[in-house]
């Protein structure tokens, strides 16, 4: 405890009716026990419920994940539980965190066991627990997996009022608490409804309904045409390197000419788009430069000895998750980035992770980023910029029609993956430069709204955190009734 906080405690409750007490002399408390591993025995056929302390979660506890047997018990410090006694983990992440039994249980030693007392309510405990949990966590010691010992419960200053007036207390906390609790669900149903919003948006982009108006006022070409112009730009561009190559006739490598599939009628019909649009595969809007399309090396090709702490940046699938180049950081040697360029990323290419249920979280390479190196489970898109919008694709990749043929082509995969070749067989909707630039500012104008809403959601369910944590401050220093 805190310097002055039992002054603090003492000065704001019921002086006449409460006391202040500390924990260990009001509860008995104790830890369980892991039975050896390596006798097998001792968990196959068990028949008592054996609970580690990520399976509590301020709740009932009515099953386990493991079960042990008498002996495991008798062989160990290992202790059976009544239902009624409150868990309370002790270890790592789980700090804290408490759960009541309701049936004969045995724990590991990250749980401590909290008996009934005939001086306190079970629940009144309970919720004070709960209260105490920063608390608690803020004592634990460690590195990466701190914890909290048996003497850090039992010195807690415990406010003890009479019963009754613990119950009353309970039954006020239970009933503001199911009012929070309907108040979060709200908020989270209309966090999810913008989800499906978003998704409508998309759907109606790529469908071309949002710039319906906006092509009947507008001179456009057809798709087919915008195809052939990129046709063109993209034989002009191969023979201007092959002349580059003939004149250097220094043995590099010789420029491949690319040209473009005709996507097929049931192909196209994946999409749900306008008659004066085209269909493409994602090669033929990718930059005409070597390695637009690819993924990371393999694993021999880039090893976690590879990894340095400064050099040529890496990106993980979490860095494009979180849209976050900075978490969890790590680097190669310009020497290893040289062996690696086919898997380099410049600034504004598409990045997509491969793997999901669906595949395709995606992102773009912010522009003042360095040069970096994909990791295995990435890949990254680059387009031609003077013919595809990047946020034309990339919103492209999110919307209901990529991700169902991204479904596709993983099903029956064993791992949810793409690899460079599935990727390069999706089908796009492919309008005029202009127009993806249209769809793309309709659907930004839309996400702007949703974004700002789900921003106050998060603020309201952040507010709704503290709030419960300030009724049960209020609770515990007699001000609840």
């Amino acid at each position: 405890m805190e310097e002055g906080q039992v002054d603090v405690i003492e000065r704001t409750i019921p002086k006449d009716k409460w006391e202040v007490v500390k924990f260990g002399n009001v509860f008995q408390t104790t830890s369980g026990g892991t039975p050896s591993r390596r006798n097998k025995e001792f968990y196959v056929d068990g028949t008592i419920p054996w609970i580690k302390s990520g399976e509590l979660g301020d709740g009932p506890i009515s099953q386990a994940e493991e079960h042990i047997t008498e002996e495991a018990v008798k062989k160990s410090s290992a202790k059976v539980f009544p239902p009624g006694t409150l868990l309370l983990a002790l270890y790592g992440a789980t700090i804290g965190k408490v759960s009541r039994l309701k049936i004969y249980a045995a724990t590991n030693q990250a749980i401590c066991g909290i008996f009934e007392s005939p001086k306190v309510d079970s629940d009144f405990c309970f919720w004070y627990l709960k209260y105490q949990r920063p608390k608690l966590m803020s004592q634990g010691i460690g590195g990466a997996q701190p914890n909290i010992s048996q003497s850090i419960v039992r010195q807690l200053e415990f406010p003890l009022p009479p019963l009754p007036e613990q119950r009353a207390i309970v039954a006020k906390l239970e009933r503001l608490f199911a009012e929070l609790d309907r108040s979060v669900a709200e908020l989270e149903a209309a966090r999810e409804k913008l989800g499906v919003y978003r998704q409508s948006v998309l759907k109606e982009a790529f469908a071309g309904r949002l710039t319906e108006g906006w092509r009947e006022t507008n001179s456009i070409v057809s798709g087919n045409d915008y195809l052939s112009e990129i046709e063109r730009a993209r034989q002009n561009y191969f023979t201007t390197q092959l002349a580059i190559w003939r004149s250097k006739k220094d043995g590099s490598k010789k420029p491949k000419s690319i040209k473009s599939k005709p996507v097929s009628k049931s192909e196209r019909e994946i999409l749900d788009i306008p008659n004066v649009w085209t269909a493409v595969y994602p090669q033929d809007v990718a930059s005409p430069e070597d390695y637009s399309i690819g993924i990371g090396p393999f694993g021999s090709n880039l090893k976690v000895e590879d990894y340095t702490e400064s050099g040529v940046p890496l990106i993980f699938v979490r860095n494009i998750t979180r849209a976050d180049y900075s978490l969890r950081q790590k680097f190669v040697t310009e020497e290893k980035y040289q062996d690696l360029i086919p898997h380099s990323v410049k600034p504004l290419d598409i990045l997509v992770t491969k793997m999901g249920d669906p595949p395709g979280d995606t992102d773009i390479y912010p522009a003042d980023a360095p040069m970096a190196i994909l990791t295995s489970d990435c890949l990254k898109f680059r387009v031609w910029e003077e013919f595809a919008d990047r946020k034309f694709f990339r919103y492209a990749i999110e919307s209901v029609y990529i991700k169902q043929q991204l479904g596709l082509i993983t099903q029956g995969v064993a791992q949810k993956k793409i690899s460079a070749g599935r990727f390069k067989t999706l089908v796009f909707p492919l309008p005029t430069l202009a127009e993806q630039n249209q769809i793309v500012q309709e659907i930004e104008t839309r996400f702007s709204v949703a974004d700002k809403l789900e921003q106050e959601i998060a603020e309201s369910l952040e507010r709704a955190r503290g709030l419960r944590q300030g009724v049960l401050k209020r609770a515990f220093a007699g001000e609840l009734i």
